[in-house]
Parts: structure tokens; C-alpha cells; sequence
């Protein structure tokens, strides 16, 4: 007999399922959405924009039929920057399965869109199988401006070793532009299981141009008999949401050499880090040169033989980086502050212009070693990692804080009466959801608290934590299948070649939005300036930011929020 759980995955899949709507394998000659549709009796579909004419591709919707491939490549197909090019599934899933290389590949391409909402299925593309070690979908080689969303990644197939889920990052080769810039990069609404490395590998893991004390950036490379060390590029433009990762050998989801306009929300982490390769154990990771905002996003460990190692959230960016409503559980470390990586940059200034980094609403729970580990001498600044309206839970072997270099702790600013430490659960007074008994002692805690929460429900008062009041969220109901997207008011644009139903749309019948190159100008680079200079200006512009990324009815009361629809699906409640 099915489980209360059970029917409530169930009930909460076909509400979201709904939500999808089938495109049929119809020409837009004869009515459909498609330009193009491409099939290969079981084999591989190679698109290759070297056998097409300049500008074949602008505007065009390229079609796949249901059926199970050896392989997905794209290369050297350039869309436009207001008129994509779609590749998308049309009638049916799309199954892609190879045992050697990787089975999804896109190469020396631009704006392009690769998108599984051409049929019913949440996830209209499946990958299930890899090569040794290869990428499941990998983007790579010269390619930016680019989306991909509603696929699923599963790596449980017996026999199967296939690595990453999703990588998208272009490592240099012997003769890469280092002036490239990889922009506009959008994954959201994936799922990835059970892979062997990362769940999300976004940029590259070297950032910077010059060595400091332990980190050596750049990436080496034999070209014809010489030893080249080149800089890894640059990423401008990230959006990542709605994605669920879950039991990955490394990280979850690490974002490396984002230097602007990064937004990373309403993500699912669980489970990550099962190879327990030392390094490599992390549910959120700001990699070297990252800077941005990162918002309601859930990490956990949750299975025995995980629980209380890797880190929740793990910082090697720039700083000027805001982190909010965030809910970390079971880790060994909740956060660690590794290294700040500004001075690596080529920008003389930079070790004092990119300094703190905020977490604001976090709520910490269960961290086997120390709650927040520090090494202040690794590049950071006095003061420079502050942290507000938090609630740290801690379990009888776990100490609050500790550090590197004699517990140096003068990077991390002293916690103000809006950091809320208790010695265990029953103290915390937390409900099912995570949410906050009227008797707990983070009730009224908070400073300056932000108006909604890790669900997206409206706090009634000034709670600390990244969840609100249990009588918050009962008073809130619960509406799956609105498409919610991050708020992206400094800059970043998508391609939105989606209508209302999620469903590919034709062009001539619906508006795109402009996918913007960001090549600053000298007006922008004004801008940026002013707009790095200082992020605690930011705190005060949260609350608006926060709620507008919330689609809710015109009373209020209802809402839909991937993490809480998230957690439904996998039937999973809040992990304490």
C-alpha cells in the first residue's frame, strides 16, 4: 500500500506534469513549433553547422523525435542574441544513452537554447548512460549564451560510469583566445542523480592570474613539446534555479570564475560528496573568482554513510557576494570560508575592492565538526565575512566556530545579538518544516530581517533562521507548478523562448526576450564599478529583490516554491 508520502509525491508530480504541455513533431509549415525535425532510428544525431550556410540557424526551433540515441552533439551553431536557436524534444522523452564518450556534447557555439519541454514529462530529455569517466551533458570549447533546462540526468543504470552531470566551462587549449569571456550561462530546472563527480560543474576551478600563498591559478597545458600556462576565462552572466542534485560522488553545484552578475536561487542539494575524495565534498561551492547572489537554496546530507562529512556551503570567491536563506544540515563543516582568490585577479585594486561576502538567514543545523571553519590568512580582509538573522544548531560533539592559523578569526566579524546558537534540536523548537515553533529562541531575534523566507513565505515578524514561523507557513498554501525565476536586476538576461505553459513556441506568434551581450562599454564600466564598491548597501535592497522572484496570488497566500515542491517530490521533509 502506498505510503501518505508516497501519494503526496504522486499527487505533486501530476500537478507539475500538467504544468508541461506536449509539442507535437509538426513543421511550422503545417502548424507545429518545429523548423526542423531530426531523427536517427536509434543512432546519433549530429548537428553540425559547418555543413550550413552563415545564419542557418537564427530563429530556429530544431525538433528531436521521442526515441533512445547513442548520442546529442551540437557544434558550431550560432543563433543570434535576441533570436536563439532551440533544439528541443517534440512528442515524447528523448533518451540518450552511450557507453563510451559523453553522450551530450555542445562545442564552439553561441546563443543557443537546449531545452526538454516538448512533451508531458517533467524532464522531456533523459541522459542514463556515459562513458568512463565522461560528462553526461558536457558543454565545453569556445561556447557561450547558452540554456539548458528540463533534463534529467541519471546515473543508476548498472554498469554505468559516467561522471559529471551537467559541465559547462571552457578550460583553455593550445591556442584558446584568452580574452574569451563565457556569458550568459542558464541551467535550471535540471535533475541530476547518483553520478560519480559533480552534479553542476559551472567555469573553471583555477581562476586568477598571479600565485599567492597556497593557491596556484591558471591551467597548464603541453602545446607541441612547451609547457603554456594559460588564465582561465572569465564568466559573466550565471543563472542557476530550480535544479535538484542529489547523491553525487563530489560537489553538488560549484560555480568557478563567475566575476559578475551571478545568481544562484532555489536550488536542492542532498547528498554529496559519497566518493569522500578529501577537497572535493561540498554541497554549494563559490569557486575561485566567484562573486554573486545566492539565495534559498537547501543543502543537505541525509543518508547514513554521509552524514556529518563534506562542507555546506564553501566560499574561494571574490567576496562581494550576498548569501541568503539558506538552510544547510548534517554537514562536517556548515560553512567554511576557504580563500578569498580577489588578489589573483589582474586588477591591482582588486584585494580591497572585492572584500565581504554576507550571509543573512541562514539556519545551520547538525554540523559533525564545527559549525563555521575559518582561514582568515588565506587572502581575506578584517571583518570581511559577516553574518546576520542566523541560527546555528549544534549537536554534542559540534563546537560553534574554530580556524586555521592559530583559530584566527579576524576575517569574521564579530556575530551581533541577531546570531541565535543553541545546543540541540529540542532547544531549536523547529516544526517538520524547518519552521519555528512560537516558543523557540530565534523568535524576535532578528535585525533588519528580510520579508520572505527559504519557501518564499512572508516572516510576520523579526525571526532569525532561513525559515519563518510554523504559523507563517500553515497559513500559506502550497501551489505547485508556477514557473518562478530568479530576480535579475543587475544586468543578466535570458532568452525566453518558452511560453506561459512552458512549451517551445513559434517565434512568429510569441515575444522573445534579448539575450544582451555584456561587452562593457565605458558608461558600464562605470556602473560595475559603483555596484562592487559596497554590497552591504545591498542588505538594505534584499526584502524588495527577495519577494519579487515569488509569483504570488493576488491575495498572498499562495504561493509555489521549488524548494518546498522540491522536497515534496523526492518525499522528503526538512532533514534535521
Amino acid at each position: 500500500m502506498a505510503t501518505q508520502t508516497q501519494w503526496l509525491k504522486l499527487a505533486v508530480w501530476i500537478l507539475l506534469i500538467s504544468t508541461v504541455a506536449s509539442i507535437p513533431c509538426t513543421l511550422k509549415s503545417e502548424g507545429g513549433a518545429c523548423d526542423e525535425i531530426w531523427s536517427s532510428s536509434g543512432g546519433a544525431i549530429f548537428v553540425d553547422g559547418n555543413t550550413k550556410p552563415e545564419g542557418y540557424f537564427v530563429n530556429q526551433t530544431i525538433c528531436f523525435e521521442p526515441d533512445t540515441y547513442v548520442g546529442l552533439w551540437i557544434e558550431e551553431v550560432y543563433g543570434h542574441p535576441s533570436n536563439p536557436t532551440i533544439f528541443t524534444n517534440c512528442g515524447g522523452q528523448v533518451v540518450v544513452s552511450r557507453t563510451n564518450g559523453d553522450p551530450v556534447a555542445i562545442g564552439y557555439s553561441r546563443y543557443v537554447h537546449l531545452t526538454g519541454t516538448g512533451s508531458n514529462e517533467q524532464y522531456g530529455i533523459l541522459v542514463n548512460n556515459a562513458g568512463n569517466s565522461q560528462t553526461f551533458v558536457n558543454i565545453r570549447t569556445d561556447t557561450s549564451d547558452i540554456e539548458v533546462d528540463h533534463i534529467e540526468v541519471d546515473g543508476t543504470l548498472a554498469g554505468n560510469n559516467g561522471y559529471a552531470g551537467v559541465q559547462i566551462n571552457n578550460y583553455p587549449y593550445c591556442g584558446f583566445d584568452e580574452n574569451f569571456v563565457q556569458r550568459n550561462t542558464i541551467l535550471h530546472d535540471l535533475y541530476v542523480h547518483d553520478v560519480h563527480g559533480e552534479g553542476l560543474y559551472i567555469g573553471t576551478s583555477h581562476w586568477g592570474a598571479k600565485e599567492t600563498p597556497n593557491y596556484n591559478p591558471g591551467f597548464s597545458r603541453d602545446c607541441d613539446g612547451t609547457t603554456f600556462l594559460f588564465i582561465e576565462p572569465d564568466l559573466i552572466g550565471v543563472q542557476v534555479y530550480n535544479c535538484i542534485i542529489e547523491r553525487t560522488g563530489r560537489d553538488s553545484i560549484q560555480v568557478g570564475g563567475g566575476v559578475e552578475g551571478v545568481f544562484v536561487t532555489d536550488n536542492i542539494m542532498l547528498d554529496f560528496g559519497l566518493a569522500e575524495s578529501s577537497g572535493h565534498m561540498g554541497g554549494l561551492l563559490l569557486n575561485p573568482g566567484t562573486r554573486g547572489y545566492f539565495a534559498r537554496n537547501y543543502v543537505a546530507q541525509t543518508l547514513a554513510e554521509i552524514k556529518g562529512k563534506g562542507v555546506g556551503l564553501q566560499l574561494q570567491g571574490q567576496g562581494d557576494t550576498l548569501i541568503e536563506n539558506i538552510y544547510i544540515a548534517n554537514a562536517g563543516n556548515g560553512i567554511m570560508p576557504l580563500r578569498n582568490t580577489a588578489a589573483n585577479s589582474a586588477d591591482e585594486d582588486a584585494p580591497n575592492k572585492y572584500s565581504d561576502t554576507i550571509i543573512n538567514h541562514a539556519t545551520v543545523v547538525g554540523s559533525q565538526a564545527e559549525t563555521i571553519y575559518m582561514f582568515c590568512q588565506l587572502g581575506y580582509a578584517e571583518n570581511a565575512i559577516q553574518i546576520y538573522n542566523t541560527l546555528i544548531v549544534l549537536e554534542s560533539e559540534d563546537s560553534v566556530l574554530s580556524g586555521a592559523n592559530g583559530n584566527d578569526f579576524s576575517c569574521l566579524q564579530e556575530f551581533d545579538s541577531s546570531v541565535v546558537v543553541v545546543n540541540s534540536l529540542e532547544e531549536a523548537k523547529l516544526g517538520e518544516d524547518g519552521c519555528l515553533k512560537n516558543d523557540s529562541p530565534a523568535i524576535n531575534q532578528g535585525i533588519d530581517v528580510l520579508e520572505t523566507d527559504l519557501y518564499g513565505v512572508t516572516r510576520s515578524s523579526n525571526d532569525v533562521g532561513s525559515v519563518a514561523r510554523c504559523a507563517d507557513i500553515a497559513a500559506t498554501t502550497v501551489q505547485p507548478g508556477t514557473d518562478i525565476q530568479p530576480d535579475t536586476t543587475e544586468g543578466i538576461s535570458t532568452s525566453t523562448s518558452n511560453n506561459d505553459s512552458g512549451t517551445v513556441s513559434d517565434s512568429s506568434d510569441s515575444e522573445q526576450t534579448d539575450i544582451v551581450d555584456h561587452s562593457l562599454d565605458s558608461e558600464q564600466e562605470e556602473g560595475e564599478e559603483q555596484e562592487v564598491d559596497n554590497i552591504a548597501d545591498k542588505i538594505d535592497d534584499t526584502e524588495s529583490a527577495t519577494a519579487s522572484n515569488i509569483d504570488n496570488s493576488e491575495e498572498g497566500d499562495s504561493y509555489a516554491h521549488p524548494i518546498k515542491v522540491g522536497l515534496l517530490c523526492l518525499g522528503l521533509g526538512i532533514v534535521f
